[in-house]
């Protein structure tokens, strides 16, 4: 094998990386915009872009009706950017992730055949799980090093003050490293799982991974934990995988035990604790018995945060107000402030999409875990913040879901897609 080939492959997780996590360094545009014109032109010029548009039709089609409704329910310009939040997510769902998502699922298929013993959208996955652990590393090697995170979030990132000044959270070199950076590394550590409970090759490896992606969650953003437990109820319940299952619990157990007794996980007590409440607070809120209310976060998600419009015509077509912004009588809850923005119509647009990718997830037959993964991680991030704009977590999942759709497509066009080989990823 050529090393041009490798070559390839470093390059397109790279690309991966700049548009999965598009790290906010200061003093440049955003990164990927940067590469859109390099984007655009290999989709003109492989004349992918009718393709593309046949393939997605229906959900381009509402992404649109969702920016054209933003525009209209927002029309007033007076206040500024800040509070065009509804209208930029989704209309850079159109410019940005859509294109970007097929031009890489593109390359993918076209220019990368290591290794050449697995499907395109095996290939697709590893991709994924290299970029991932590629931010998981970054993750701990921030951790190791509290100067080079103080570094990173104060004069390399352009990032909040809060983040500047929060010593408990923010390691990671990705914007959104308080919400959406955990739920990339979270489906990274659910796809780990699929492939364990599928071989048995290379599982130490994958364990260490995992334990690695577990970390970058619980130092960031605990909602990453959620495509973690769905996945792993998905290999018990449906699959029947019990035995990988307790097998790979006790290994990570002695993994995290063996950390949690350094004295690394000392210097990071407070962290540390503020992590692991995620299973307290869960707990607590599973068997009603939650920690005082002020300070568990599923009694501000479901008392405090749920605000909902005061009068009928607010119902129907929203208020216009983004509840995040609000100084008093706020909410960070994505259904909420979808609701109260744009009201019925516009989340039942934003329902719709929902709906139909799951719909055709489910017609594609041989990705039944990757429906459950993609239905219950947007249900439940969306219930946390407004997950339906351009941000990582969304824009790891469409890559999925772009992927799969176009390959399932080529493979029924040309029935000799890929070289056989082991199929991780079959239901």
């Amino acid at each position: 094998m050529g090393l041009g080939k490798y070559f390839k492959v470093a390059l397109l997780i790279a690309l991966v990386y700049v548009f999965i996590f598009n790290p906010p360094i200061k003093s440049l545009p955003s990164l990927t915009w940067l590469l859109l014109p390099f984007v655009y032109g290999y989709l003109i010029y492989y004349s992918l872009t009718a393709k593309m548009i046949y393939l997605f039709k229906n959900e381009i089609i509402i992404i649109l009706l969702l920016v054209l409704y933003t525009i209209i329910r927002d029309f007033d310009w007076s206040s500024g950017l800040l509070t065009k939040v509804f209208m930029f997510g989704n209309a850079t769902l159109i410019t940005d992730v859509i294109p970007f998502s097929f031009f890489i699922a593109d390359v993918c298929y076209r220019k990368i055949k290591l290794p050449r013993n697995v499907s395109v959208d095996n290939r697709l996955i590893d991709i994924i799980l290299w970029t991932c652990f590629i931010g998981a590393l970054i993750t701990i090697i921030l951790l190791a090093s509290p100067s080079l995170a103080f570094k990173m979030n104060n004069k390399i990132l352009e990032s909040s003050d809060y983040q500047q000044n929060n010593i408990l959270r923010g390691f990671g070199f990705s914007s959104f490293l308080f919400y959406s950076y955990g739920i990339v590394q979270g489906v990274a550590a659910a796809l780990l799982l699929l492939k364990m409970s599928r071989s048995n090759k290379y599982l130490l490896v994958y364990i260490l991974v995992f334990v690695m992606l577990l970390i970058s969650i619980l130092v960031n953003a605990r909602i990453g934990m959620v495509p973690v437990i769905v996945m792993t109820l998905y290999l018990i319940f449906i699959k029947g995988k019990i035995k990988i299952f307790l097998y790979g619990t006790s290994v990570v157990g002695v993994m995290l035990w063996v950390f949690l007794s350094s004295s690394f996980a000392e210097k990071y007590a407070k962290t540390i604790d503020w992590a692991t409440s995620f299973f307290t607070q869960t707990f607590g809120f599973v068997s009603n018995n939650n920690s005082p209310r002020s300070t568990n976060t599923y009694s501000v998600l479901f008392d405090k945060m749920f605000i909902l419009p005061d009068d009928f015509m607010g119902w129907i077509v929203g208020t216009g107000d983004d509840l995040f912004f609000k100084s008093y009588g706020n909410s960070d809850v994505g259904f909420i402030r979808q609701l109260y923005f744009g009201g019925i119509l516009y989340l039942g647009l934003i329902i719709l999409l929902i709906y139909i990718m799951s719909l055709r997830i489910y017609k594609l037959k041989k990705y039944g875990w990757f429906l459950v993964l993609f239905f219950f991680t947007v249900i439940f991030s969306n219930i946390k913040s407004n997950f339906i704009s351009n941000q990582p977590g969304l824009r790891i999942l469409v890559l999925m879901y772009m992927g799969f759709i176009y390959y399932s497509y080529k493979e029924r066009t040309n029935k000799k897609l890929t070289q056989p080989g082991i199929d991780y990823l079959s239901r």
